[in-house]
């Protein structure tokens, strides 16, 4: 599904209902990220969570920043972050970490993780962007702030000037990961496939950029652990595969990890304290949103865990114990979501799928877990939108 879809017309949302079962029980309400009086917002979104603050990104086109340099554009694009101190109840004014004529309101990326050299933490966002209006190359940017303040630095460039040459990279692809070493590592979608970019040193430089991993790929999604192995899914000819670095090594074989589920839509990948989980849509044969799970990242076992024929863009999340969970839009009028359980023995299953909301024109759910194993989930309406499990 193209991101572009969705991003024509601004709608109104009603909320219709919520299902619950034992074991969740997301509330009726939902909460509006962004400053007051936004009224047109598109793009992919992120969130991350810090202990107890949440941190979204989305892209917005912005009427105040309309200048006379994006040669007769009614709008200006920016790139926002915003911040919720109290676990996603109420968010804060918007922080812009970039806007101009050119950046692609596809979206961007977020990602977490810390600063050894300085001993803090740092936020990191990937944004598309292009060099001017009338020049149809793209290209990957990159900025970050110290945490807990949010003064961002300048942006840079981290794709290959090689993928500069037409309308490559596929800027809606960017995905950003931050290992628990100082590393931050950017995937997306350039001129020759699957491309990777790194920063050894939390985003101070970056001696890599541009490494061709795989010569094809589409809808890539990347994760990075607290040792420095970084994995990378991606779908391509009607299998989802994984290729995995080692800290400061080099790429293995991909590996494909669905068996008789062809991918239909975006991946999205995580890997966490009981392996690594990929999910995807499979648009054929049973169709529904499939999770294929391993603990050694070379024997993999998939299940379907969402059924149904129009999902989109699954968004998979493991909590502190390394427990996932999946969300999906369904049919654009509903999030479904599903949890993995753990028995006495430790043993995991997944539980039966539930409705979370209803309501019209909504896209990407984005998932993720509080300290206490609650869900959160970020999505997009007539506005980037927030709800959680109580």
């Amino acid at each position: 599904m193209s991101h572009r879809l969705r991003a024509a017309v601004a709608v109104a949302l009603t909320l219709v209902s919520f299902r619950a079962f034992a074991a969740f029980g997301v509330t009726t309400s939902s909460t509006k990220i962004g400053d007051v009086g936004e009224v047109y917002t598109a793009g992919y979104h992120g969130l991350v969570v810090d202990g107890g603050t949440l941190y979204a990104v989305h892209t917005r086109q912005l009427r105040e920043y309309v200048s006379d340099a994006c040669g007769g554009a009614s709008s200006d694009v920016a790139v926002l972050v915003t911040v919720s101190n109290n676990g996603g109840v109420t968010w804060g004014s918007s922080h812009l970490v970039a806007h101009g004529c050119n950046i692609d309101f596809d979206g961007a990326g977020i990602a977490i993780g810390p600063d050894p050299a300085s001993g803090v933490r740092r936020l990191h966002v990937v944004w598309g962007d292009r060099g001017t209006v009338a020049d149809p190359s793209m290209k990957i940017s990159y900025a970050s702030a110290t945490l807990p303040g949010l003064a961002f630095g300048a942006p840079v460039t981290i794709s290959a000037p090689a993928d500069s040459g037409s309308a490559t990279p596929a800027t809606w692809s960017a995905a950003v990961a931050a290992d628990g070493i100082g590393g931050v590592h950017v995937t997306y979608i350039g001129a020759g496939g699957t491309t990777y970019s790194r920063s050894p040193d939390a985003g101070a430089t970056w001696p890599e950029t541009g490494t061709l991993v795989v010569p094809n790929g589409n809808q890539v999604a990347l994760s990075a652990d607290a040792a420095g192995n970084v994995l990378i899914a991606y779908s391509e000819l009607g299998s989802v595969y994984v290729t995995k670095r080692a800290a400061n090594g080099t790429w293995g074989n991909p590996i494909a990890v669905n068996g008789a589920a062809p991918p239909g839509g975006y991946v999205s990948v995580v890997s966490g304290a009981r392996g690594t989980f990929v999910a995807w849509f499979a648009a054929s044969g049973s169709m529904g949103v499939y999770v294929a799970s391993s603990s050694d990242g070379t024997t993999w076992s998939e299940m379907l865990v969402i059924p149904g024929s129009t999902l989109f863009d699954p968004s998979i999340a493991v909590d502190a114990n390394g427990v996932p969970g999946v969300a999906c839009t369904a049919g654009l009028t509903s999030i479904s979501y599903a949890r993995a359980q753990l028995d006495r023995k430790g043993n995991m299953s997944w539980g039966a799928p539930v409705t979370v909301l209803t309501g019209s024109s909504i896209y990407f759910a984005n998932l993720a877990f509080d300290a206490a194993g609650k869900a959160l989930i970020m999505y997009e309406t007539d506005a980037i939108r927030f709800t959680r499990e109580p």
